[in-house]
This record gives structure tokens, sequence and C-alpha cells, in this order.
């Protein structure tokens, strides 16, 4: 069980594990991260990550103001469990997209794979993966940014999560805010008679 700090004038508190800098592992007070709404699931980890970059077919030429290159080609990300369980995530990745303001730096399809394999694959495989917010945490811990690539783990958690319950993952995320979504398209910058096909 857990206990207070050791009474003054009683003995030291107990030795600690030793804990280098950027330390990812979670904090040692003996409770499990891993959320609520997953416990009593059975324990499962991450056996590996694959990428596989696809191309999406386009309609039409599809560009905007600053584009350097032809939109579509992304990767999609596949976390497997040692239980057989995989979930799915997507890095839909712009190397001159700089995100809001440009706070932060491009992707592409290359990129992106090398950043799963050499750096986020090394943190997430062994781990247990309904533990998301301690995941999403160690994934800093070998290099900053990239939030595509991050954001497709994120997306593949959630699934095996909802897998791994045997429910959608919005139940996951704490139920259903609305039945019915609107959705929209872009054109992009071309000719009034080419948008309005």
């Amino acid at each position: 069980g857990l206990r207070g700090p050791t009474p003054a004038g009683s003995g030291p508190d107990p030795p600690r594990p030793p804990r280098g800098k950027g330390d990812a592992r979670r904090p040692a007070t003996g409770l499990s991260a891993r959320p609520c709404f997953v416990r009593g699931v059975a324990e499962i980890k991450i056996a590996r990550l694959e990428t596989i970059v696809v191309e999406l077919p386009r309609r039409w030429p599809y560009s905007w103001r600053g584009l350097q290159g032809p939109i579509g080609r992304y990767v999609i990300l596949r976390v497997e469990t040692d239980a057989g369980l995989v979930g799915l995530g997507e890095a839909p990745v712009l190397p001159d997209w700089g995100g809001e303001h440009g706070r932060y730096y491009g992707e592409d399809p290359a990129t992106a794979v090398h950043v799963l394999k050499e750096y986020l694959s090394p943190v997430l495989v062994g781990a247990d993966p309904l533990d998301i917010p301690m995941l999403l945490q160690r994934m800093d811990v070998p290099l900053q940014g990239y939030m595509n690539c991050k954001a497709a783990v994120d997306v593949a958690l959630h699934d095996l999560a909802g897998k791994a319950m045997g429910v959608p993952v919005y139940q996951v995320l704490g139920g259903a805010l609305r039945r019915q979504i609107p959705i929209c398209h872009s054109v992009g910058l071309a000719p009034p008679e080419d948008a309005a096909r």
C-alpha cells in the first residue's frame, strides 16, 4: 500500500531508483497511469510499428498559395500488439506547411517514416498501448515537434483502445455528442468553371 513520508527522526526515506535527465518513466508512486476507462482490460503490449506510404489519386490539379508540390502522399501507421490487435493512424504530411503562424515545421513521407521508425518506435515497442497519456509524454523525450507523426500514433492508440474494449472510439472518448456532422470540401485555387465541377 501507499505510505506517507517517513516521520522526522525515524530514519531516511527508502531509496528511489535513479532517474536520468528526460527520463520518461512514470512517476515513482507505484500507481499505474493507465486510464481508468481501460482498467480491467487484459494487459497487452505493443509488438511493432509498420509504416505504409500511400498516394491518393487526384481528380484534378489541386493547389493553394505557397504549395510547392502535389498533395496526397501520406503515411498510414499500423501499431500491432502481442495479442494480434492492430490500431491504425494517419500522418497527412506536407513538407511546406508549417501549421498555424508557421510555428511548426513541415514533414514529408520520408521524414515521417524515419521519425516513426528511428525515434518513436523504440519508446513505444514493449509498452502498454492503453496507457495513452504516458505514451504521449514518452514520445516527447527522444525528439520535440513532428506533430503529424505523433498524431498518427495518438489515433492508432485510440483505435487500439476501442478494439481492446470492444467499443467504437467515440465511446472511448466519452460518448457521441451528435449523430450527424456537416462536412465540406475545399477546391483549392482553380478557375470558377473547374471549381464548380
